[in-house]
Protein backbone atom coordinates (compact mmCIF):
# COMPACT_ATOMS: atom_id res chain seq x y z
CA UNK A 1 0.00 0.00 0.00
CA UNK A 2 2.83 2.33 0.87
CA UNK A 3 4.34 1.64 -2.54
CA UNK A 4 1.11 2.60 -4.28
CA UNK A 5 0.81 5.89 -2.37
CA UNK A 6 4.44 6.73 -3.09
CA UNK A 7 3.83 6.06 -6.82
CA UNK A 8 0.79 8.37 -6.88
CA UNK A 9 2.76 11.19 -5.20
CA UNK A 10 5.60 10.86 -7.71
CA UNK A 11 3.15 10.75 -10.61
CA UNK A 12 1.36 13.89 -9.41
CA UNK A 13 4.61 15.79 -8.98
CA UNK A 14 5.85 14.73 -12.45
CA UNK A 15 2.58 15.60 -14.16
CA UNK A 16 2.15 12.16 -15.70
CA UNK A 17 0.75 13.72 -18.93
CA UNK A 18 -2.22 15.38 -17.23
CA UNK A 19 -1.12 19.01 -18.01
CA UNK A 20 -2.04 18.76 -21.73
CA UNK A 21 -5.62 17.82 -20.91
CA UNK A 22 -6.16 20.98 -18.94
CA UNK A 23 -5.87 23.14 -22.11
CA UNK A 24 -4.09 25.93 -20.29
CA UNK A 25 -0.60 25.59 -21.80
CA UNK A 26 -1.37 24.59 -25.37
CA UNK A 27 -3.88 25.99 -27.83
CA UNK A 28 -5.45 28.35 -25.36
CA UNK A 29 -2.15 30.10 -24.61
CA UNK A 30 -1.45 30.45 -28.36
CA UNK A 31 -4.82 32.11 -28.82
CA UNK A 32 -4.00 34.60 -26.08
CA UNK A 33 -0.75 35.49 -27.86
CA UNK A 34 -2.39 35.91 -31.27
CA UNK A 35 -4.93 38.40 -29.97
CA UNK A 36 -8.73 38.52 -30.23
CA UNK A 37 -10.53 37.19 -33.27
CA UNK A 38 -13.83 38.06 -34.90
CA UNK A 39 -16.51 35.89 -33.28
CA UNK A 40 -18.27 35.63 -36.64
CA UNK A 41 -15.21 34.04 -38.22
CA UNK A 42 -15.41 36.45 -41.16
CA UNK A 43 -12.16 38.31 -40.60
CA UNK A 44 -9.96 40.17 -38.13
CA UNK A 45 -11.27 41.45 -34.87
CA UNK A 46 -11.29 44.93 -33.32
CA UNK A 47 -8.21 46.08 -35.30
CA UNK A 48 -10.26 46.07 -38.50
CA UNK A 49 -12.65 48.66 -37.14
CA UNK A 50 -9.75 50.98 -36.39
CA UNK A 51 -8.31 50.63 -39.89
CA UNK A 52 -11.65 51.43 -41.50
CA UNK A 53 -11.53 54.94 -40.08
CA UNK A 54 -8.25 55.84 -41.80
CA UNK A 55 -8.65 57.88 -44.99
CA UNK A 56 -6.99 56.47 -48.11
CA UNK A 57 -4.00 58.53 -49.28
CA UNK A 58 -4.39 60.74 -52.37
CA UNK A 59 -3.52 59.14 -55.70
CA UNK A 60 0.07 60.19 -56.28
CA UNK A 61 -0.21 59.17 -59.94
CA UNK A 62 -2.50 62.12 -60.78
CA UNK A 63 -0.50 64.78 -62.66
CA UNK A 64 -1.85 68.32 -62.85
CA UNK A 65 -1.38 70.64 -65.82
CA UNK A 66 1.28 72.53 -63.89
CA UNK A 67 3.06 69.26 -63.08
CA UNK A 68 3.15 68.42 -66.80
CA UNK A 69 4.56 71.87 -67.54
CA UNK A 70 7.35 71.53 -64.98
CA UNK A 71 8.18 68.03 -66.22
CA UNK A 72 8.62 69.54 -69.70
CA UNK A 73 11.06 72.13 -68.21
CA UNK A 74 8.56 74.96 -68.45
CA UNK A 75 7.23 77.44 -65.89
CA UNK A 76 3.57 77.60 -64.84
CA UNK A 77 2.31 81.08 -65.59
CA UNK A 78 -1.13 82.59 -66.14
CA UNK A 79 -2.89 79.25 -66.37
CA UNK A 80 -0.50 77.99 -69.04
CA UNK A 81 3.05 76.84 -69.58
CA UNK A 82 5.90 79.18 -70.51
CA UNK A 83 9.36 78.41 -71.90
CA UNK A 84 12.00 81.14 -71.87
CA UNK A 85 15.10 80.00 -73.73
CA UNK A 86 17.74 82.69 -74.06
CA UNK A 87 20.79 81.23 -72.30
CA UNK A 88 23.32 79.13 -74.16
CA UNK A 89 22.18 75.50 -74.43
CA UNK A 90 19.10 76.29 -72.36
CA UNK A 91 16.71 74.50 -74.74
CA UNK A 92 16.93 72.08 -77.61
CA UNK A 93 13.49 70.80 -78.60
CA UNK A 94 10.62 72.55 -76.84
CA UNK A 95 7.58 70.29 -76.58
CA UNK A 96 4.53 72.01 -75.13
CA UNK A 97 2.50 69.85 -72.72
CA UNK A 98 -1.07 68.94 -73.74
CA UNK A 99 -4.30 70.59 -72.69
CA UNK A 100 -3.07 74.09 -71.83
CA UNK A 101 -1.87 77.32 -73.50
CA UNK A 102 1.83 77.45 -74.31
CA UNK A 103 4.15 80.44 -74.63
CA UNK A 104 7.64 79.98 -76.04
CA UNK A 105 10.44 82.52 -76.35
CA UNK A 106 13.58 81.29 -78.09
CA UNK A 107 16.43 83.76 -78.50
CA UNK A 108 19.09 81.91 -80.48
CA UNK A 109 18.01 78.64 -78.82
CA UNK A 110 15.56 75.78 -79.49
CA UNK A 111 17.69 74.44 -82.32
CA UNK A 112 15.54 71.31 -82.61
CA UNK A 113 12.42 73.44 -83.03
CA UNK A 114 9.15 73.97 -81.20
CA UNK A 115 6.36 71.38 -81.09
CA UNK A 116 3.13 73.05 -80.02
CA UNK A 117 0.79 70.49 -81.57
CA UNK A 118 -0.81 69.39 -78.26
CA UNK A 119 -1.38 72.79 -76.65
CA UNK A 120 -4.75 74.54 -76.62
CA UNK A 121 -3.12 77.78 -77.80
CA UNK A 122 0.37 78.70 -79.01
CA UNK A 123 2.28 81.98 -78.74
CA UNK A 124 5.80 81.53 -80.09
CA UNK A 125 8.59 84.03 -80.64
CA UNK A 126 11.88 82.97 -82.22
CA UNK A 127 14.79 85.37 -82.77
CA UNK A 128 18.48 85.37 -83.67
CA UNK A 129 18.57 82.01 -85.38
CA UNK A 130 16.29 80.30 -82.86
CA UNK A 131 13.88 77.47 -83.66
CA UNK A 132 16.21 76.19 -86.35
CA UNK A 133 14.24 73.10 -87.34
CA UNK A 134 11.00 75.05 -87.40
CA UNK A 135 7.71 75.49 -85.59
CA UNK A 136 4.69 73.17 -85.50
CA UNK A 137 1.27 74.42 -84.39
CA UNK A 138 -1.70 72.24 -83.42
CA UNK A 139 -5.46 72.36 -83.10
CA UNK A 140 -5.63 75.64 -81.21
CA UNK A 141 -5.03 79.26 -82.26
CA UNK A 142 -1.38 79.85 -83.08
CA UNK A 143 0.65 83.05 -83.24
CA UNK A 144 4.27 82.87 -84.40
CA UNK A 145 6.88 85.59 -84.82
CA UNK A 146 10.13 84.61 -86.52
CA UNK A 147 12.85 87.27 -86.71
CA UNK A 148 15.97 85.93 -88.40
CA UNK A 149 14.83 82.52 -87.18
CA UNK A 150 12.69 79.45 -87.92
CA UNK A 151 14.99 78.18 -90.66
CA UNK A 152 12.88 75.06 -91.13
CA UNK A 153 9.74 77.12 -91.64
CA UNK A 154 6.37 77.25 -89.89
CA UNK A 155 3.56 74.71 -90.15
CA UNK A 156 0.17 75.85 -88.89
CA UNK A 157 -2.54 73.60 -87.49
CA UNK A 158 -6.27 73.57 -88.13
CA UNK A 159 -7.25 76.64 -86.10
CA UNK A 160 -6.56 80.31 -86.85
CA UNK A 161 -2.88 80.96 -87.54
CA UNK A 162 -1.04 84.27 -87.49
CA UNK A 163 2.59 84.26 -88.62
CA UNK A 164 5.12 87.05 -89.07
CA UNK A 165 8.38 86.11 -90.81
CA UNK A 166 11.00 88.82 -91.19
CA UNK A 167 14.74 89.35 -91.65
CA UNK A 168 15.57 86.20 -93.57
CA UNK A 169 13.24 84.03 -91.53
CA UNK A 170 11.13 80.95 -92.30
CA UNK A 171 13.51 79.76 -95.00
CA UNK A 172 11.75 76.40 -95.12
CA UNK A 173 8.50 78.07 -96.08
CA UNK A 174 5.15 78.82 -94.50
CA UNK A 175 2.48 76.14 -94.55
CA UNK A 176 -1.02 77.02 -93.38
CA UNK A 177 -3.20 75.29 -95.95
CA UNK A 178 -5.06 73.38 -93.21
CA UNK A 179 -5.89 76.44 -91.10
CA UNK A 180 -9.45 77.68 -90.95
CA UNK A 181 -7.97 81.17 -91.30
CA UNK A 182 -4.38 82.16 -91.98
CA UNK A 183 -2.82 85.59 -91.76
CA UNK A 184 0.87 85.47 -92.56
CA UNK A 185 3.40 88.04 -93.63
CA UNK A 186 6.75 87.36 -95.27
CA UNK A 187 9.11 90.25 -95.99
CA UNK A 188 11.19 90.17 -99.16
CA UNK A 189 13.98 88.16 -97.50
CA UNK A 190 11.80 85.54 -95.84
CA UNK A 191 9.75 82.43 -96.65
CA UNK A 192 12.28 81.21 -99.20
CA UNK A 193 10.06 78.34 -100.29
CA UNK A 194 6.97 80.53 -100.40
CA UNK A 195 3.74 80.55 -98.49
CA UNK A 196 1.07 77.90 -98.83
CA UNK A 197 -2.25 79.51 -98.02
CA UNK A 198 -4.58 76.70 -98.94
CA UNK A 199 -6.47 78.62 -101.62
CA UNK A 200 -4.96 80.90 -104.29
CA UNK A 201 -7.52 83.56 -103.39
CA UNK A 202 -6.04 83.78 -99.88
CA UNK A 203 -2.55 84.61 -101.17
CA UNK A 204 -1.96 88.35 -101.23
CA UNK A 205 1.50 88.15 -102.76
CA UNK A 206 3.28 88.74 -99.44
CA UNK A 207 1.81 85.83 -97.58
CA UNK A 208 -1.73 84.85 -96.63
CA UNK A 209 -4.68 87.09 -95.83
CA UNK A 210 -7.91 85.73 -94.34
CA UNK A 211 -9.81 88.86 -95.43
CA UNK A 212 -9.20 88.27 -99.14
CA UNK A 213 -12.36 86.18 -99.47
CA UNK A 214 -15.08 84.67 -97.33
CA UNK A 215 -13.64 81.24 -98.03
CA UNK A 216 -10.34 82.29 -96.48
CA UNK A 217 -11.90 82.52 -93.01
CA UNK A 218 -13.81 79.41 -92.03
CA UNK A 219 -13.14 79.58 -88.30
CA UNK A 220 -16.52 80.96 -87.29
Amino acid sequence: MLVIVRWLVICILAGCGFSGSSGTDGVVSDARLDGPTDPSGDGPGPDAAGDAGVDAPADASIITACDACVLADGICEGGGCKFTCDDANSCSLVSCPPGQPCTVECNGQCGAGVDCTRATECNITCTNGGCGVGVLCGGGPCTVVCDDACGGGVTCGTDACNVDCRNDACGGGLRCGLSCACDATCDNTSCGNGASCGLPTCDDGRGCDSTQSFECDLCS
